[in-house]
């Protein structure tokens, strides 16, 4: 699978799985991936943060 991504121009892919999906971390460890233990991710949605109101939600 990797060598394909290269040879497609993608020399470098990330790939996020929940921490409960086991199988897919079986999965591309098997294929040799390497999970990253230096990165965290957070994630904002406006359309959450905001009331109808346009207020802030914290």
């Amino acid at each position: 699978m990797c060598r394909e991504l290269n040879a497609l121009g993608a020399p470098k892919i990330h790939l996020f799985a929940f921490n409960d999906n086991q199988t897919a971390a079986n999965f591309y460890l098997g294929q040799g991936w390497e999970e990253r233990r230096d990165i965290r991710v957070f994630s904002w949605d406006a359309g959450k943060s905001v009331t109808e109101e346009g207020q802030w939600v914290y």
